[in-house]
């Protein structure tokens, strides 16, 4: 009697151990494809951006005026596209940091990289 309990209880911690596992696994592929689409995301929002100052430094050029207007209309750009490029990355890494709110040593590291680059940024 003791010995099937034994085999019993073995069995069940083996088992809820195994589906642990896959619970964490399916966490972190679920992780991964978010990261995924965020990037994808990321890099259609600077090639429009990209394209829509190519238009623009086109159109500025084609049409005439002073080289100082067009080159200040172009360093306006450049900062505009660099605080949307922040404020991007700012937002992933708090979506990536409220989906990894678990004890766990993956969590913990990318808790402890999204608060690195949260006091990088803000400090």
């Amino acid at each position: 009697m003791v010995r099937s309990l034994k085999i019993i209880i073995i069995i069940s911690i083996s088992i809820s151990i195994i589906i642990i596992i896959i619970i964490i696994i399916i966490i972190i592929i679920i992780i991964i494809i978010i990261i995924i689409i965020i990037i994808i995301i990321i890099i259609i929002i600077i090639i429009i951006i990209i394209i829509i100052i190519i238009i623009i430094i086109i159109i500025i050029t084609t049409t005439t005026t002073t080289t100082t207007t067009t080159t200040i209309i172009i360093i306006i750009i450049i900062i505009i596209i660099i605080i949307i490029i922040i404020i991007i990355i700012i937002i992933i890494i708090i979506i990536i940091d409220n989906t990894t709110t678990n004890n766990n040593r993956l969590h913990q590291h990318v808790h402890l990289f999204c608060t690195i680059f949260k006091n990088i940024i803000f400090y």
